[in-house]
């Protein structure tokens, strides 16, 4: 029984450490980024945006595609007006398999939405 334990704990340990260093939980996506090419792809499914949370760099670029069957519209919060960062707006909804690319200028972490279906959400973190 005291044989189990050990191994289990071990493969648990391995799993962690492979983990650790392997797998990158900030979500920054700028190694090998071609100058003016997005530096992460947003793509909103049927089940809402994927990443929802992703962190870049201060004058990287994401590109919005829109996988879904339905319309969306990526917009900054707060719902509905985008004040919060108001050129974090597409203006006008993507219809399937339009794409939209937004350059972010602005250091902060930015909360966003689909403003046609406000309750689908993600987070964009933009830092030095």
């Amino acid at each position: 029984m005291k044989k189990a334990i050990v191994v289990l704990f071990g493969l648990f340990a391995v799993v962690i450490t492979a983990r650790y260093f392997f797998v990158s939980d900030t979500g920054v996506q700028t190694a090998n980024k071609t100058p003016g090419e997005p530096s992460v792809t947003i793509v909103r499914t049927n089940d809402g945006y994927e990443p929802s949370e992703v962190t870049i760099q201060k004058g990287d670029s994401i590109l919005w595609t829109n996988e879904s069957k339905e319309y969306h519209w990526p917009a900054s919060d707060l719902h509905p007006t985008h004040g919060v960062y108001p050129e974090f707006d597409s203006s006008t909804p993507l219809a399937p398999q339009e794409e939209w690319k937004f350059k972010f200028d602005e250091i902060g972490e930015w909360k966003f939405h689909d403003h046609i279906r406000a309750n689908k959400t993600g987070t964009v973190t933009v830092v030095e």
